[in-house]
């Protein structure tokens, strides 16, 4: 059980950080789309 919760912890941090950067990468992509449009 332990051993798992080892491997858990560090794909739970990987996970929020792809998320994070993906989020990011989204947000400026639709700013961008908006400036474009206006």
């Amino acid at each position: 059980m332990l051993g798992q919760n080892r491997l858990i912890f560090p794909a739970m941090i990987i996970v929020m950080m792809v998320v994070l950067v993906v989020f990011d990468l989204l947000l400026s992509f639709i700013i961008s789309f908006t400036e474009k449009l206006v």
